[in-house]
């Protein structure tokens, strides 16, 4: 190849990189060893407003400019000068007088000159930050709504009992004094005797019907003797049904947690009971509640035909989404282990500031 062709080839390839320096869509610019910037792209002038012939012309302290916090134009040059290989944001004012969030990223050459690469981010952490404050607004509607639900359960729950309960226990006083009195008049009254008495045996199912609706909507037993008591109370209910062995340790017997989190904690070993009945097809479940390091640690663990990662990230189960919510609406978490033929393991840990216990 000729000195001519290999000028021509040289002066193409000098074209070619000079129109995709000034083109790319990005922020480009050359820092020598001195600090000073060398060499900038139409998207850096663009997005921050200076030219570099200006900023050369008028001998402006771009950094400063940029940096009006000599904190953080002290952090941007020590981010210059020594690359490494990560992003970095910073809070940019540019010449019209407003602040961009701009990010970089900083490559070193083997003469000491920096090439950065930088983005306006301003917009995509503004949606971020909407996006962040609406999930936190979703979580915060979540809190209120299970706490409304919690309200209002109890608020039935005492209206049957205290209510309804009282109606059926008064009729069915009175429909014994009436058997009573029927029963002197054995040989004239059989049929209105039998009738009676199948009439106190639907009272008498409707009473328990009452009781148990209640207790689903919010054991009594779980605000008057705490949540340990609780636990063990739907243990004894879930083997009485379902004949799995449910067994239960807890050690915070001494203290008993707040409304919120005893009732999130009893929900989620509801529901982690309700999977093991439904779905796993287990011999045996255990139940471990304990108080460490200003955490409550609730697990439950079940000898069944295990999870799979599908059911483990919570795809196509309410009932895991509603725990693992529970838990993070507390500032805690939710862990699902276990595997297929491996049994699984419901592992909550929630804070929670213990208070002594009556």
């Amino acid at each position: 190849m000729g000195r001519e062709a290999r000028k021509e080839t040289a002066r193409s390839e000098e074209e070619i990189l000079r129109t995709i320096f000034d083109h790319i869509p990005m922020m480009v610019n050359f820092t020598g060893k001195d600090g000073r910037i060398k060499l900038v792209n139409r998207e850096w002038e663009r997005t921050l407003g200076w030219t570099l012939e200006e900023i050369e012309r008028k001998k402006i302290d771009i950094f400063c400019e940029c940096f009006p916090d000599p904190v953080l134009r002290d952090e941007a040059r020590r981010f210059i000068a020594n690359p490494s290989g990560q992003w970095r944001d910073f809070d940019t004012r540019i010449r019209d007088g407003r602040t961009l969030v701009t990010s970089w990223f900083e490559i070193g050459l083997s003469d000491g000159t920096t090439i950065g690469l930088g983005m306006d981010v301003t917009e995509r952490k503004r949606m971020e930050e909407e996006l962040r404050s609406s999930q936190e607004q979703l979580r915060a509607l979540a809190a209120y709504l299970q706490s409304v639900r919690e309200e209002e359960r109890s608020r039935i729950a005492l209206e049957l009992h205290d209510h309804l309960g009282q109606a059926l226990t008064g009729l069915r006083l009175d429909l014994s004094w009436l058997s009573g009195r029927l029963t002197r008049w054995r040989s004239q009254a059989r049929a209105l005797i039998e009738r009676t008495k199948s009439m106190i045996s639907l009272v008498d199912e409707t009473v328990e019907a009452v009781r148990r609706t209640a207790t689903e909507l919010r054991p009594g037993i779980l605000d008057d003797l705490g949540l340990a008591a609780a636990i063990e109370w739907q243990a004894a209910d879930f083997q009485r049904r379902t004949k799995i062995r449910c067994e239960v340790a807890t050690s915070f017997r001494r203290a008993a947690p707040d409304r919120d989190v005893s009732t999130a904690v009893f929900r989620m070993v509801q529901e982690a009971l309700t999977n093991a009945a439904r779905h796993a097809r287990a011999t045996r479940v255990r139940i471990d509640v304990r108080e460490s390091d200003g955490h409550l640690l609730v697990e439950v663990a079940d000898d069944g035909r295990g999870i799979t990662e599908a059911q483990r990230s919570g795809l196509g189960s309410l009932g895991l989404l509603g725990m693992r919510e529970r838990a993070r609406l507390l500032g805690g978490e939710l862990t699902i282990s276990g595997g297929p033929g491996r049994g699984t393991r419901i592992t909550a840990r929630v804070p929670v500031a213990l208070a002594t216990g009556s």
